[in-house]
């Protein structure tokens, strides 16, 4: 899949970027019933259009709300760089780790592994879910879109 930075121009007082994803993650992108599309421009308030090419145009007054939904978009669509960081959401702490909500609709896990077995004893109740949490993406598997994280503040 490939993804093109675009342009990006101001109309007036609007602010535009276009660029491409992959045909067929339109459907994750907008969601069933377009639930997802409908959440992104009401976290954002940014206007999208989605050609059935592939080509995302994300629109709005505000420069940092059109770059919000692009990131949210592109990160839905698969194009997740190793070594990014979020300010993620912990959303699920299960025995072999911590699921963390990079953007809504994508979910990465903080392995066991990764954790200093000093605060792995504690971690349902030092990070239940709903709690902030930096993380790190360590890996990236776009044949069955996992993302590996680490957070720093977990590690020894």
């Amino acid at each position: 899949m490939s993804h093109e930075n675009g342009s990006q121009e101001a109309a007036g007082n609007q602010n535009e970027n276009s660029f491409n994803v992959s045909r067929k993650k339109i459907d994750i992108i907008s969601g069933p019933g377009g639930r997802m599309i409908k959440k992104i421009i009401a976290g954002t308030g940014a206007k999208i259009n989605i050609s059935d090419d592939g080509t995302v145009t994300v629109s709005g007054e505000d420069i940092s709300s059109v770059r919000r939904a692009e990131e949210w978009i592109k990160i839905l669509a698969g194009d997740i760089k190793v070594d990014t960081e979020f300010e993620g959401i912990v959303r699920r702490v299960v025995d072999f780790g911590l699921f963390v909500e990079l953007v809504p609709g994508k979910d990465g896990l903080v392995h066991i592994s990764t954790i200093d077995r000093d605060k792995q004893e504690s971690l349902e109740s030092d990070y239940p879910e709903g709690t902030p949490l930096r993380v790190k993406v360590a890996s990236f598997d776009p044949e069955r879109g996992r993302v590996g994280l680490i957070a720093p503040e977990l590690q020894a």
